[in-house]
């Protein structure tokens, strides 16, 4: 399928809505990187070929493994859920701080992740 912004992906039209739907409610854009697209790509490969089935099994893995301690990210620019070997690290929590920028009010945040399994952190930074 291609987007309005020319970009190419694997996803079905029916698929690709119901994912960026189900990401604006749970902090994800199943396009913001290669690695989430391949997660889902892989996910879809592995659910239902019934859509009302697929909707449920997607929704359910994607809660299971969007993981936050507390509250989902609230994302300035877009998501950039960080994720290590293929799979969403924990949403750890964010820091948000008000600066100064030429005299104008500007937001930075910076967005902590970590992977359970291994133990590593990442953080993302975002400003406006």
């Amino acid at each position: 399928m291609y987007l309005d912004n020319g970009f190419e992906s694997e996803f079905s039209d029916q698929d690709l809505f119901y994912l960026m739907n189900l990401g604006n409610e749970m902090g994800f854009d199943p396009l913001s990187s290669t690695e989430c697209e391949q997660y889902f790509l892989q996910l879809i490969s592995e659910c239902s070929e019934e859509f009302e089935t697929r909707k449920q099994q997607l929704k359910q893995k994607a809660q299971q493994d969007f993981r936050c301690f507390d509250k989902p990210p609230v994302w300035i620019q877009g998501s950039e859920w960080a994720f290590w070997n293929g799979k969403p690290m924990w949403f750890v929590g964010q820091t948000d701080l008000l600066q100064s920028k030429n005299g104008f009010p500007a937001g930075l945040s910076f967005y902590v992740f970590w992977d359970e399994e291994s133990g590593k952190t990442k953080t993302v930074v975002q400003c406006d």
